[in-house]
C-alpha cells in the first residue's frame, strides 16, 4: 500500500472515531469515497457508521496511473445536480499534489490533503486549501501497522 493509502486509512479511522463519539452524527451519513487517478475508478457511498467500519476493514485502493483531478470534480458536480447532496460542505482530496487541476473554482470548498510538500514545479490553484497533517503513526511508533493495531482496532466494535 502506498503512503497515500496509509493516510486514507488513518483519516477514515479518525473519522469513524469522531462520528462514533458524536451523537448528532451517528444517525445518517452521506459520504462518498471516490478513488481516481486519471479517471474515476470507484464511488462508494457510506450512509452509516457500520458501513464505514466495513469499508475500512476491506479497503482496497485502485488506480495508479498519472493523476487528473478533473474527473472527481466532474463527478461531484454531477452528484450535486442529481440531488445526491443537499448541502455539500466540501471535498477532501488525498493526494501527492501532482496532477491536472480544474481551471475553475468549484462551488464548494476543496482541501487537498498532502503527505509532503509537492515539488515547486507543481502549481496548485489559488482556491485550493492545502493541508499537510501530522501523522501520528510516524512518531513515536515504528509503523502504520503498529498504530493501526494499538489505536484503531481497539476503537472498532467487536463483531
Amino acid at each position: 500500500m502506498s503512503t497515500s493509502g496509509l493516510l486514507v486509512r488513518e483519516f477514515l479511522a479518525s473519522t469513524y472515531a469522531i462520528l462514533r463519539s458524536t451523537d448528532s452524527f451517528t444517525r445518517k451519513l452521506n459520504i462518498h469515497i471516490l478513488q481516481c487517478d486519471d479517471q474515476l475508478r470507484s464511488d462508494r457511498k457510506i450512509t452509516s457508521l457500520e458501513e464505514l467500519r466495513r469499508y475500512m476493514e476491506d479497503l482496497t485502493l485502485s488506480g495508479g496511473s498519472a493523476t487528473d483531478f478533473r474527473p472527481v470534480f466532474e463527478h461531484v458536480d454531477r452528484l450535486i445536480k442529481e440531488g445526491s447532496f443537499s448541502n455539500l460542505r466540501g471535498l477532501l482530496y488525498f493526494t501527492d499534489g501532482m496532477g491536472i487541476y480544474p481551471t475553475k473554482r468549484p462551488d464548494y470548498e476543496v482541501a487537498f490533503i498532502l503527505l509532503e510538500e509537492p515539488p515547486l514545479s507543481v502549481k496548485m490553484p489559488p482556491w485550493a486549501i492545502r493541508i499537510m497533517p501530522e501523522l501520528p503513526w510516524r512518531k513515536p511508533r515504528e509503523s502504520f501497522d503498529e498504530f493501526w493495531q494499538e489505536e484503531v482496532l481497539q476503537e472498532l466494535p467487536e463483531l
